[in-house]
């Protein structure tokens, strides 16, 4: 099945979701996408994972509005990772009734409000967010961009004049912006300011142009990410990832070698993002399981239920391993102390066999 992150509304979802008791009351902020997302698409169905989920649209419809609550918080703060996460279409849902609830016009169209103010206030990735969302395609085959001015009153041919210059415009501010951005904080971190080094990995990750080397970013967003930032950790992980598996020159297999055992070296000092960043570079299954331990050890809710969903596999197997029931329940309970989601419900529908 497929989904939507692309989304959301701020006046268009009126009613947050009740949360069931012994349920997280919200998305998790720092990923709001791993709990909230994995299970309502159970739900939506059919379900042939172990254990199954009922095909429930209630319940999947109130963790869509829990995400959509949680990440249009988000943008509306001045995230735009969140803005582009509701604003851009990855796929569709496939629910006829869900994707009816939340269509994808009012998702857009709420984005695309918050994107504008971001943009009009000096971000620049907004402007190019915005960009996107206009030029996203509608069921008529038209742009939301070309939508909102028919709406207006104008013809078909004059919104797609207006959309064109629009969008130019909105391109042409991201670039002004970015330009300016880039130039000041390079001159600020050359001056030492630690804060600025910092704003301007991420930055560069954004903005791959201004990069001096391909892989200038990755001391930058590898703080960030051992900071506590999600939005690095990802930044992060792709670099890493596009290092080690798809390099072929010695000197960038000598870089992937040294990173890992940097992130290597945070994950055994107990910091969990860093445990989540080193279990997506481990090659060997056993070794995968260290880690997915260590890092739920730590706090890691997502490699408690990684490593959980691993002893689950091994279970329906055979239907016979007790142990390794107890220690997918054990790992499931504290994913589910730590308010992820998604091992909340699957731990609820594991007790009822």
């Amino acid at each position: 099945m497929r989904f939507v992150l692309a989304l959301l509304a701020l006046p268009f979802f009126a009613a947050s979701a009740q949360a069931q008791e012994g349920y997280p009351s919200t998305c998790d902020p720092l990923d709001p996408t791993f709990g909230c997302i994995q299970a309502a698409m159970r739900y939506d169905g059919p379900d042939t994972r172990f254990p199954a989920f009922p095909h429930d649209i209630e319940r999947a419809d109130a963790l869509w509005r829990m995400f959509f609550d949680t990440a249009s918080d988000l943008c509306i703060q001045a995230d735009t990772q969140w803005c582009q996460m509701l604003a851009s279409p990855i796929t569709d849902i496939s629910d006829a009734e869900i994707n009816a609830t939340y269509s994808f016009a009012n998702r857009s169209r709420a984005a695309a409000l918050a994107l504008d103010m971001q943009c009009a206030d000096g971000d620049a990735r907004a402007c190019v967010l915005l960009a996107d969302t206009l030029r996203a395609q509608q069921k008529d085959g038209s742009t939301l961009g070309e939508t909102l001015e028919i709406e207006k009153g104008a013809s078909l041919s004059q919104a797609k004049d207006i959309f064109a210059a629009t969008f130019q415009k909105y391109v042409e501010r991201n670039e002004t912006l970015s330009t300016a951005q880039h130039q000041k904080l390079r001159a600020a971190c050359a001056s030492t300011d630690q804060t600025a080094c910092n704003e301007l990995g991420t930055f560069l990750a954004w903005n791959a142009r201004f990069r001096t080397s391909e892989f200038e970013h990755l001391p930058f967003v590898h703080q960030n990410c051992a900071a506590g930032s999600r939005q690095d950790c990802g930044f992060f992980m792709n670099a890493l990832t596009d290092l080690t598996m798809f390099s072929v020159d010695e000197a960038d297999r000598k870089i992937a070698d040294e990173w890992s055992q940097i992130v290597g070296a945070g994950c055994e000092a107990q910091n969990a993002l860093m445990c989540d960043v080193y279990a997506i570079l481990a090659n060997d299954p056993e070794e995968l399981k260290r880690i997915q331990q260590l890092g739920c050890d730590v706090g890691s809710a997502m490699l408690c239920t990684h490593l959980a969903e691993s002893f689950l596999r091994s279970y329906e197997q055979t239907k016979d391993d007790v142990e390794a029931l107890q220690k997918a329940t054990d790992l499931l309970t504290r994913a589910c102390d730590l308010n992820a989601h998604y091992a909340c419900h699957v731990l609820e529908h594991l007790s009822k066999g």
